[in-house]
């Protein structure tokens, strides 16, 4: 194990910074330090299928660890030796290095030009394992600098993160037995078998793509229809390194009805994957993302090529490429589900493309 240096940046890890504002909705707790001394890394938990991912200097995705690995911090960081801690579970490989590998990586984030402290959020499927990686930077890095946890409570929660406070307990507005049908529905959707993300990831490797070449780029937000779990969010930081806002929006999340649905709030970009073909009347969703300030992406089966009706009990349109480009759309062709050409991307801008 390191002792969290890195060569030339040892004294920057002595030098403590200020304290960003606290959020409403979350729960902080301190490091081990005096804590009269200001923050120098600042971690939050999170899980990516219950809420916004917040904004972050460095983001760890840990789903690809799995869901509910029963693990303590101290499993992870080797601070104590712990004879009878049960060995990691084989989808455990791999947490230990990457917590000792994040310590050379916000070193070095601490001896750029930023005037605040490093923020690290860390993201899984699973509350309890995000919390737990969250917890085990804190003791590691808390060491040297003064570290602030913090841990975004999932809705709902599949284990409890954070202890009870008043504001657990408080009463809330029901839920309208409407928008409760709609999230009952859409749950028991996305919890339908599918096939892995290194197998479906096609289509969003091509969204991500063309919100490129559409001029997509770290300032902008992003709201994507129908999110699912979040996979077009995955690609675009893991594989574009982007760090821009991502909002899902999706019925099992809030009960929202594309079907119905207005859009909120302003936002740069608009992505609807795998959308319009559940959709009665697609062009209504088309006009809405049409309001986005800088344009959308979209990908549906390519019903000249598939019947896209038997894909799927729960398809109820064929949008075909003449259509997309009816509807003022750049339409290119690709292969999605398996046979040659069975898939259409679209991109809609505002101002023309290169």
């Amino acid at each position: 194990m390191t002792n969290g240096n890195v060569k030339g940046t040892a004294n920057r890890w002595q030098v403590p910074l200020a304290v960003g504002p606290e959020h409403a909705n979350r729960h902080p707790t301190t490091s081990d330090l005096a804590e009269e001394l200001p923050a120098a890394v600042h971690v939050t938990s999170f899980t990516y299928e219950h809420g916004p991912i917040p904004v972050a200097d460095i983001t760890l995705d840990l789903r690809q660890f799995g869901d509910s690995l029963e693990l303590e911090p101290d499993n992870l960081t080797g601070i104590t030796v712990c004879d009878t801690c049960a060995p990691l579970a084989p989808e455990a490989d791999g947490l230990p290095e990457l917590i000792e590998g994040i310590v050379p990586v916000v070193s070095a984030f601490r001896s750029g030009p930023g005037d605040g402290p490093v923020s690290v959020a860390v993201g899984g499927a699973d509350g309890h394992l995000s919390a737990t990686v969250a917890t085990a930077m804190h003791r590691r890095m808390g060491r040297h600098v003064r570290v602030t946890v913090e841990h975004l409570k999932p809705k709902p929660a599949a284990k409890p993160v954070c202890t009870e406070s008043a504001r657990d307990t408080a009463p809330r507005s029901p839920v309208p037995d409407e928008a409760q049908r709609m999230m009952d529905r859409c749950a028991a959707y996305i919890c339908t078998d599918r096939r892995p993300y290194n197998e479906r990831k096609a289509r969003y490797q091509v969204a991500s793509d063309r919100l490129h070449r559409g001029g997509f780029c770290d300032r902008d937000i992003l709201l994507d229809l129908g999110a699912g779990g979040t996979e077009l969010d995955y690609c675009l930081r893991t594989e574009h390194r982007w760090r821009g806002r991502y909002v899902p929006v999706d019925g099992w999340i809030d009960g929202t009805d594309l079907e119905t649905w207005t859009p909120p709030r302003d936002a740069d970009w608009f992505a609807a994957l795998e959308i319009l073909e559940h959709l009665q009347n697609p062009g209504r969703l088309i006009e809405m993302m049409k309001r986005a300030g800088r344009g959308f992406v979209l990908t549906t089966p390519n019903a000249d090529v598939v019947d896209v009706l038997a894909m799927d009990s729960d398809h109820v349109h064929a949008v075909t490429r003449d259509q997309l480009q009816a509807w003022g759309l750049h339409t290119t062709v690709h292969t999605f589900y398996g046979t040659p050409d069975d898939g259409l991307c679209g991109l809609w801008t505002r101002e023309p493309t290169r």
